[in-house]
């Protein structure tokens, strides 16, 4: 092919493991082009624990960075709350979705878009899941925890 009529294409996958192991990649052509190729395997760490368990603290009033790295990707952050405390959980950045879970893992209302209000019922850790708004939301965000 001449450079004026050759074609390029950049593609990526963003893939999630669900466990250790090997994985293959298949790369296939249109059925008309021919040439060569190169692809980089990146390996993007989560910044933030995708369950309860693996929540990352937070401090009242501090604002942390976090990042949404993948579609599906969710972020977890705990506090210990005092029962009776009046507290608002928000983000900006990318429109997400906040969902607030009390100690016994029970969902406190429904979930809020961006900033969510609650009050903590009983004393003990609530955690906080972020997720994008839409299904396919991801990029950089901030959170927020005050009172």
């Amino acid at each position: 092919m001449s450079p004026s009529t050759e074609r390029s294409t950049e593609c990526s996958v963003t893939f999630r493991a669900a466990t250790a192991g090997t994985y293959s990649v298949e790369v296939s052509g249109d059925g008309y082009s021919v040439g060569s190729y190169s692809g980089t395997l990146v390996v993007v760490p989560d910044d933030h624990g995708d369950t309860p368990g693996t929540a990352t603290g937070v401090t009242l009033g501090l604002s942390r960075a976090s990042n949404l790295e993948f579609i599906g990707d969710v972020d977890y952050f705990s506090m210990t709350l005092v029962a009776g405390g009046a507290y608002t959980a928000s983000t900006t950045g990318i429109s997400t979705t906040i969902t607030v879970y009390d100690p016994s893992l029970g969902q406190v209302g429904s979930a809020g878009y961006n900033s969510r209000a609650f009050t903590a019922t009983t004393a003990g850790t609530y955690y906080i899941k972020v997720s994008g708004y839409s299904s396919s939301s991801t990029g950089a965000y901030s959170f927020v925890l005050i009172q």
